[in-house]
């Protein structure tokens, strides 16, 4: 993580005649980040980021896992093949390095995948110590005991959850719950939930839960 320090890049997109002439972030995800970043600052508050389908939530993750520095990330997913998709971006930084936003000298994160649910303590504590990133699915992170997401919880600072409208669900609330004293940011496309419920919190504008 040390390595992180000072190797991230608020570098642009820029096109001209439709061609793209300097790779970089793109406008949403330039303002995303920057909204977070200054929500940390200024609150504790779980908060959630509005991002456009096909605008890079992703290489937005990546991108606040490395400004900020996150000392131990969890990403939750809502599927079982998004939870492959995005954990193989997270171990190479996707097209960030080659773009020049992350530095050539910024080293990749240990990204371990919770595929089962944890039936121990023990077996939480093997994997989140030895990762930096953690990326598993909803159906996991929401259908273990209140202990086991505790202990899950506990070494985290941060915790993300992609497709945020399935927040207001019950069982998401309870887990979420458990990192109440931690960074929590939600991305979603969609800010209302098919059942006509807010999904908490929202970017480029931002709003607190």
């Amino acid at each position: 993580m040390c390595s992180w320090d000072n190797n991230f890049n608020y570098k642009y997109e820029i096109t001209k005649d439709g061609e793209v002439i300097q790779y970089g972030l793109r406008a949403p995800q330039i303002g995303a980040i920057h909204a977070v970043m200054s929500h940390w600052v200024l609150s504790e508050k779980p908060a959630s980021v509005v991002m456009p389908t096909g605008t890079g939530k992703t290489e937005t993750m990546i991108s606040l896992l490395v400004a900020n520095q996150c000392n131990k990330l969890l990403v939750v997913v809502p599927t079982d093949p998004l939870r492959t998709q995005i954990s193989e971006k997270f171990i190479s930084f996707g097209v960030l390095k080659r773009f020049g936003v992350i530095g050539e000298t910024a080293l990749f994160p240990v990204v371990g995948l919770l595929m089962h649910k944890p039936k121990s303590l023990e077996e939480v504590d093997a994997l989140f110590n030895c990762c930096n990133v953690v990326v598993t699915a909803m159906s996991i992170a929401g259908g273990i005991t209140g202990e086991l997401q505790e202990r899950i919880a506990e070494p985290c600072s941060h915790l993300f959850i992609d497709e945020a409208h399935h927040i207001a669900a019950p069982t998401w609330a309870s887990f979420r719950d458990k990192f109440s004293s931690k960074n929590i940011i939600q991305f979603t496309a969609i800010p209302f939930r098919n059942d006509g419920k807010h999904a908490p919190a929202s970017i480029p504008h931002m709003v607190d839960t």
